[in-house]
């Protein structure tokens, strides 16, 4: 009964304390950033909704799209696709849900009730988590299904038609949420496979659970998926074979190299509990979170040896990570595993005390790991709160990459060109006659936040590529913003060539920021003549 108490006196503060913070973090009618993948989510779910008619900028800009549709499908038919704030929340909602079931898997592998809240503290806690769910991304949706089949599904249990049924449809929506998905359907083979040769029995029922889940993947993908195809595929091949794929304004090629991969993923691991842990010297915090891996490995490591099939899915994702070429997307790509890896780490301290015969200490070590691992991260809420009240003083959206900069100056930089620029997507709407199209580096951001028909330009500008453009597509206004989209390295401008357009173009509008530096312009292009 005791035991009872104590977790329901942590469940209520804790939820009233992220209901609070996540409120500041994404109560808000706009983007969180203007460098990652929600525009393009947002446009699939608009092409998809019932609700509204969908415009010729949407469908433009869905021809482009080659993202896994399942959570622009929610967006879609929940009626969020149309308010970014309602899409917003929505996020939020679903990665404050799945924690009830990350408790339960807790619970499930640790096989202590009271133990299984403290991992669940950390991992609510930690800044990973709380900035993950800040952008209209998958992540969240991605997260809770991973979770809920972790729980449904069983290898060594049998189960009944219907289960059959629940485990298919879950890995399948897995799949058509994250591409990264095929990680757990690789496990559940790789776990049955391995267990075959121990059993020296096949074992059908895994294997159909796979094949079933990828043919309904397939199947819905063909009905209705984006048009195009999926790019993951052609950069990792150009990646790993030494493309490089920076050359974008860029003198400096970055190939593929599995030490910088390994500097790039320990990053993201110690990024993702501490977020400002490159502020200074490496401080006891720091240690603390290295010796969180380490014990997280080797509890990774003990359930390979007794071949559970999560294990296998972790090891999976970790791998394709290791190929993944844009190490500024690792912070939110690891979000789907730290939850897993952190309860792994209890497993692996849980094991060898029970290996060593101190089941009485079990409970206080086990503890008092996880409560020195939550005073590592807590810092990283005054970070927070003062990345918050920076915005607040200056009446803007807290945009994701102020959490990102160790320097205030840096973060306060990215704060008011990014909200400036979010005005300035206003500003094109009302500036742009509705049936003109627009070169601009991404549709998608024209489509969502201007509602007018982009066609994709590129950068550095080029006078010969611009003028051929604008003339198969009918573009007649061209417009540039400072931040690249999909090139957000430090000192790279989406200006860079700007001069190429003297002559031919005229300028209507230009936007500052109170420095002085643009934060975006639009032309018109001359009629030749």
């Amino acid at each position: 009964m005791a035991r009872n108490k104590i977790i329901h006196l942590i469940w209520p503060p804790l939820l009233i304390y992220l209901v609070y913070l996540l409120s500041k973090l994404v109560w808000y009618d706009s983007l969180s950033s203007l460098a990652n993948d929600s525009v393009h989510y947002l446009v699939m779910a608009r092409h998809y909704s019932p609700w509204v008619s969908e415009s010729n900028a949407i469908a433009s800009a869905w021809l482009l799209q080659d993202f896994p549709p399942f959570f622009p499908w929610l967006l879609a038919f929940s009626g969020a696709a149309h308010s970014l704030l309602y899409a917003h929340l929505l996020v939020a909602v679903m990665g404050l849900v799945s924690l009830y079931f990350y408790y339960l898997l807790a619970y499930q592998w640790l096989n202590d009730r009271v133990l299984a809240i403290f991992p669940l503290l950390v991992f609510s806690l930690s800044p990973g988590f709380l900035l993950g769910l800040q952008g209209i991304l998958s992540e969240s949706l991605y997260l809770l299904l991973v979770l809920i089949f972790l729980l449904v599904y069983t290898a060594e249990r049998k189960r009944s038609g219907g289960q059959l049924i629940l485990v298919i449809l879950l890995l399948a929506a897995i799949m058509l949420t994250r591409t990264t998905g095929i990680a757990l359907g690789l496990a559940i083979v790789a776990q049955s496979f391995f267990a075959s040769i121990t059993q020296k029995k096949l074992q059908f029922q895994p294997a159909l659970i796979v094949v079933a889940s990828l043919v309904l993947y397939l199947l819905l993908m063909a009905l209705w998926g984006p048009v195009k195809q999926s790019h993951y595929l052609s950069i990792l091949i150009q990646y790993i074979s030494g493309v490089d794929l920076y050359a974008s304004g860029s003198d400096i090629p970055v190939h593929f190299s599995l030490m910088t991969q390994l500097k790039y993923q320990l990053e993201s691991w110690t990024s993702f509990w501490l977020i400002h842990w490159k502020t200074g010297a490496f401080s006891a915090s720091y240690f603390v979170i290295l010796l969180l891996a380490l014990t997280s490995l080797s509890g990774l490591f003990l359930r390979l040896l007794k071949n559970k099939y999560d294990a296998w899915y972790v090891l999976f994702f970790v791998l394709i990570l290791l190929v993944w070429p844009y190490p500024g997307q690792l912070f939110r790509l690891v979000f789907p595993i730290m939850p897993l890896l952190l309860i792994y780490a209890g497993y692996a301290i849980k094991k060898l005390l029970e290996l060593k015969k101190e089941n009485k200490k079990k409970g206080l070590v086990l503890a008092s790991f996880y409560l020195i691992v939550l005073a590592a991260t807590l810092p990283s809420h005054a970070f927070i709160h003062a990345r918050l009240a920076l915005a607040s003083g200056k009446q803007l959206v807290p945009v994701y990459e102020i959490f990102r900069q160790a320097s205030q100056y840096v973060a306060s930089k990215q704060l008011t060109l990014q909200n400036q620029m979010l005005k300035d997507f206003k500003y094109v709407k009302d500036t742009v006659p509705e049936d003109e199209k627009l070169l601009y580096f991404k549709p998608s951001y024209l489509a969502v936040l201007s509602d007018r028909t982009g066609v994709t330009a590129p950068s550095p500008i080029d006078e010969a590529s611009y003028r051929s453009l604008s003339n198969s597509s009918g573009a007649r206004y061209i417009f540039l913003t400072r931040l690249h989209p999909r090139n957000t390295r430090l000192g790279y401008s989406g200006f860079q060539g700007i001069e190429h357009l003297d002559g031919w173009t005229k300028l209507v509008w230009c936007s500052q920021l109170a420095d002085g530096d643009l934060a975006s312009c639009l032309f018109s292009i001359e009629p030749a003549l």
